[in-house]
């Protein structure tokens, strides 16, 4: 009996150690499986992630060459307007420098014209002026004579000499 019974110890012993072989190997193989299971779990998170930021690589990309084209596009209209208003500064200032000679000729003419006309007068004026002066002393002298006349015709004569010479009547 004690061999049967022994044969039974070792054969619970055998498996008691298969047991916990099994168990080892099955911690082992569970712990390989979860290394592995943690692995394609991060490779996919890696994946996942490297689509997503490709995604976003891509969209920021794209916004960037929108970017790149307003920008280009604003360069553009920039430019445009630039020459726009130098060609438009050019036509003003030729305009107003035309204006400027045209009124600064229209100036001198107006001017020239005045010029003349005061001239005209200044000379018809001064020749008025002088024709009078020639006159008024014509007239002086005449009425000088006249008195002189009068003074020797009443000294010679009498005192009716008035009378008979009405040019003798000028009074002074």
């Amino acid at each position: 009996y004690q061999r049967r019974v022994h044969g039974q110890d070792q054969t619970w012993t055998s498996i008691r150690n298969l047991l916990i072989t099994l168990d080892t190997m099955k911690k082992e193989r569970i712990e390989i499986v979860s290394s592995r299971i943690n692995e394609i779990v991060s490779h996919h998170r890696k994946a996942a992630m490297k689509q997503k930021f490709d995604m976003e690589a891509t969209k920021h990309r794209n916004r960037l060459q929108r970017l790149s084209a307003c920008a280009k596009a604003m360069v553009i209209s920039s430019e445009t307007i630039t020459q726009t208003l130098t060609d438009g500064y050019i036509l003003v200032q030729e305009f107003l420098s035309n204006n400027c000679n045209d009124m600064e000729r229209a100036h001198i003419t107006i001017y020239e014209d005045h010029y003349a006309r005061f001239r005209n007068w200044f000379l018809s004026h001064g020749e008025y002026k002088y024709i009078k002066q020639i006159l008024l002393q014509d007239t002086l002298r005449r009425l000088d004579e006249i008195q002189s006349l009068k003074e020797q015709a009443l000294v010679r004569l009498d005192d009716q000499v008035e009378s008979y010479t009405p040019v003798l009547c000028v009074d002074t």
